[in-house]
């Protein structure tokens, strides 16, 4: 999978001991040296933040009311600087104030 995917919700899961909603997008590819994936991530991330904000969310999946989001990047190499500054200012801009929290994790074995 990858972000280039931009119109797809990648995984839903809930996590029962937090009592969080967890969509997770995964990125299988390089990141890059210049911030190639970047456009990528961000159309993803538009898709994301719209499926939550939109109420699609609950829509397709009425137990996620009332619960937290959290957005999950799964990807198979670490992202780089300029990954990491995007990174921050969508979570500062766009999911802290809708209440969205967000994690990254590196997928073992796949890169």
């Amino acid at each position: 999978m990858t972000t280039e995917q931009h119109d797809t919700i990648d995984f839903v899961a809930h996590d029962n001991a937090a009592g969080a909603v967890i969509l997770v997008l995964v990125e299988e590819r390089p990141w890059g040296r210049r911030g190639e994936r970047l456009p990528d991530l961000q159309a993803k991330f538009n898709t994301y933040l719209d499926y939550v904000v939109s109420g699609r969310l609950v829509a397709d999946y009425a137990e996620a009311a009332g619960e937290r989001v959290r957005i999950e990047l799964r990807s198979a190499y670490p992202p780089g600087p300029r990954e990491l500054e995007f990174i921050d200012i969508v979570v500062r801009n766009h999911f802290e104030p809708e209440g969205i929290d967000f994690t990254w994790s590196e997928i073992p074995n796949v890169g």
